[in-house]
């Protein structure tokens, strides 16, 4: 049986389970999680998955009872499933799914400029996982996201701050994005299989 935690809950991942980080936007995008939880539950039935959602439902922090002072905060509750995914990832029980939304929704201004970059921290750790763990990350990049094109093209140069290897600016990685959310959970439901 699939199931959602959401920050702050604490859950342990049990030996018959998967776990799918959904990593991502989360303010000025639509709610893309709740389709992708859809999209792999209904690709892969024979198996139980954990969504690691960062999305808080209704806005509210949960504690599950006996573990209230796990973490605080929610990028610390982010860093701890972000953390497991990519471990499970190594036994074939865990990934992270990145999905870079649109931004339809506009962020709150001040004096006419957004306050918070839109995908600012998502980009971050984007690029941090690529550079760590690349085989427990799936990626997927809405066709219409603002950065599209800039960060395509450094997903396929991920390689070029590698010292070990002499610089090549022709290099390209062949790391696969996806156009759709579809495409996107399909990848995710091939590794945790």
């Amino acid at each position: 049986m699939n199931r959602t935690i959401r920050p702050v809950e604490f859950s342990e991942i049990a030996p018959d389970e998967r776990l799918v980080f959904l990593a991502g936007p989360i303010r000025g995008a639509r709610d893309w999680r709740t389709e992708a939880q859809s999209i792999i539950s209904n690709a892969v039935k024979n198996q139980n998955i954990v969504f690691a959602d960062p999305n808080r439902a209704n806005g509210q922090k949960r504690f599950t009872s006996g573990h209230e002072n796990f973490v605080h905060r929610q990028r610390q509750w982010e860093q701890y499933y972000l953390r497991k995914a990519v471990e499970l990832s190594k036994e074939g029980r865990g990934a992270v799914l990145f999905w870079l939304e649109n931004q339809t929704v506009a962020l709150p201004e001040e004096g006419g400029i957004q306050k918070k970059a839109y995908g600012a921290i998502s980009h971050l750790e984007l690029g941090e996982l690529l550079a760590t763990h690349p085989d427990s990350l799936v990626v997927g990049i809405h066709p219409k996201y603002n950065e599209r094109s800039v960060l395509e093209n450094d997903l396929r140069q991920s390689g070029y701050l590698d010292l070990s290897k002499p610089y090549d600016p022709k290099r390209l990685s062949e790391y696969p994005v996806s156009e759709t959310l579809e495409e996107t959970c399909a990848r995710v439901c091939a590794l945790i299989r």
